[in-house]
């Protein structure tokens, strides 16, 4: 199996500033070599241009290195100190970019350059600081022109100015709006009447992972009044007695479910009930249990309703007595709460200029996250799908689906040495050697994505109008095609040469 030469880029900073431009800037890279060992202790051959517009724009200055990479296979040189090929690294206009970097690579220390790479400068903060830095404020008021004028007294700050010259009280009393505060235990009474809240309590749980959460609440019931329980006497009374309320934030968007709950010391008397309530942000749910004293000290589960929160909600569990229960009787609950499945987040987007090429299409198995790559431009226009042009290969290279099977049973032909399919096995592109010729089905991802594509390529290097190779065989003498000017699918024949090629791989 072909294996790619690798240059894995660490970092690029721009460290100093001099004048108008940067004076350099520090690059750093891993370099791996066609068995994906480091190369340590090494010196590497370094190429590195600075393109304009594109990845296939202008070199505006282009100078090489001869760095030593250290015991980790990693190089480090300085961008603007090398021994210039052309350009001067001090005169780029930045404000003309975007600009691109190209680095190319030769591990054995020479000019042989086997791995290339281009990738955007996306951030130039040392040209916007030239931009601006000679022309800043001083922060001095007195330097501004067309300053606004401040009143001296006052008495000048009126309506005409845009002033309020006096506060207008709607009753008449500038006191009945402060209150008095009174906190007992994690509710707080508001002065005037103005009512009361509970503070909800933050999160206790026997278990606060990533997705779920446990929150865990127990409380002694009594027919008695308890000076650890709080009794309401206001609006909502469903039974006449106690209740043991803890009140807990809601961590993250999810589900309620799964309420467990039991007495665990003394019990309830025959004919009564202990409710155990769910409330969200204060209102009961239909998440309860009613335990009694059939259940004895075994717990109850109701894991049939379910209720949606948001990050922010808070959540109580009430327990009510109806009838009579064991003084000191001791009741404990819990409920789990789920979040919410995260949403289907790629790594890699279409348009995305990524794995020695442009993504066209990306998805998702059990396996992980695939994409599908295609060239930065066509390889040829003008060659024919294969020199054995009236062979029929058979069901190895008709795969709608597999390119990289088709592409090897056509190279494999007897006597075959030329044509689209040979020229995709055998170039190295963009650092990677593993391209081959579409099938169909992945031809036509590239035809879905040309708009995306050529948005970002532009039309020299997009895809263009007319037919496109693909490597899935109809018969004998015809392959399939697609027209990119329409999407047409259709059959051509195997020694056609005005047929457009460009190449795919998969990561």
């Amino acid at each position: 199996m072909k294996r790619a030469l690798t240059l894995t880029i660490s970092c690029i900073i721009a460290l100093t500033v001099i004048g108008q431009s940067p004076e350099r800037m520090s690059f750093q890279a891993v370099i791996r070599n066609s068995s994906d060992q480091l190369v340590v202790n090494s010196t590497i051959g370094m190429q590195i241009s600075i393109l304009q517009s594109s990845v296939l724009g202008l070199s505006v200055y282009v100078e090489t290195h001869k760095p030593k990479s250290n015991s980790n296979g990693l190089i480090t040189v300085e961008i603007g100190d090398g021994s210039v090929v052309s350009g001067t690294f001090a005169s780029i206009d930045w404000s003309k970019g975007p600009y691109f970097i190209k680095t190319e690579t030769d591990p054995t220390g020479g000019t042989n350059y086997t791995i290339t790479g281009t990738s955007q400068l996306l951030s130039v903060p040392y040209a916007l600081y030239a931009k601006t830095a000679g022309n800043g404020f001083s922060g001095s008021f007195n330097d501004l022109s067309n300053k606004p004028t401040i009143p001296a007294n006052v008495s000048q700050l009126n309506n005409d100015k845009g002033y309020l010259s006096k506060f207008m009280e709607k009753d008449s009393s500038i006191t009945n709006e402060i209150q008095s505060l009174n906190v007992r235990n994690d509710t707080v009474f508001l002065s005037h009447s103005g009512g009361f809240f509970v503070l909800p309590r933050p999160v206790s749980t026997s278990s606060n992972l990533i997705n779920n959460a446990f929150f865990e609440s127990s409380g002694i019931l009594s027919n008695a009044m308890d000076s650890s329980i709080r009794k309401y006497g206001f609006s909502y009374a469903p039974y006449s007695t106690d209740y043991r309320s803890y009140s807990f934030l809601i961590p993250f968007d999810g589900q309620i479910k799964n309420l467990i709950a039991a007495p665990i010391q003394n019990s309830v008397a025959n004919g009564s009930t202990v409710k155990v309530i769910v409330l969200i942000n204060g209102k009961p749910s239909n998440l309860t249990l009613d335990i009694t004293n059939l259940d004895g000290f075994n717990f109850k589960i109701n894991n049939t309703e379910s209720i949606p929160v948001k990050q922010g909600d808070y959540i109580a569990l009430k327990y009510v007595s109806k009838g009579s229960v064991a003084p000191g009787t001791n009741f404990s609950a819990i409920v789990e709460l789920a979040s919410n499945p995260k949403p289907n987040v790629f790594e890699h987007y279409i348009g995305e200029l990524y794995g020695g090429g442009i993504v066209v299409s990306v998805w998702k198995d059990t396996s992980g996250e695939h994409g599908l790559i295609a060239s930065l431009k066509d390889l040829n226009s003008g060659i024919d799908w294969s020199n054995v042009s009236s062979t029929l290969i058979g069901s190895s290279a008709q795969s709608r689906f597999d390119g990289r099977l088709n592409t090897k049973a056509i190279i494999g032909q007897t006597g075959h040495n030329s044509g689209a399919a040979y020229i995709c096995d055998t170039i190295t592109y963009g650092g990677f050697n593993d391209w081959y010729l579409p099938s169909i089905w992945e031809l036509t991802q590239c035809f879905n994505s040309a708009f995306i594509i050529n948005t970002k390529l532009g039309a020299t290097n997009g895809f263009g109008y007319g037919n496109y190779w693909s490597s899935t065989e109809v018969k004998s003498e015809e392959v399939f095609t697609i027209n990119f000017g329409g999407g047409n699918v259709g059959g051509n024949l195997k020694n056609q040469t005005d047929i457009r090629l460009r190449a795919v791989r998969r990561y």
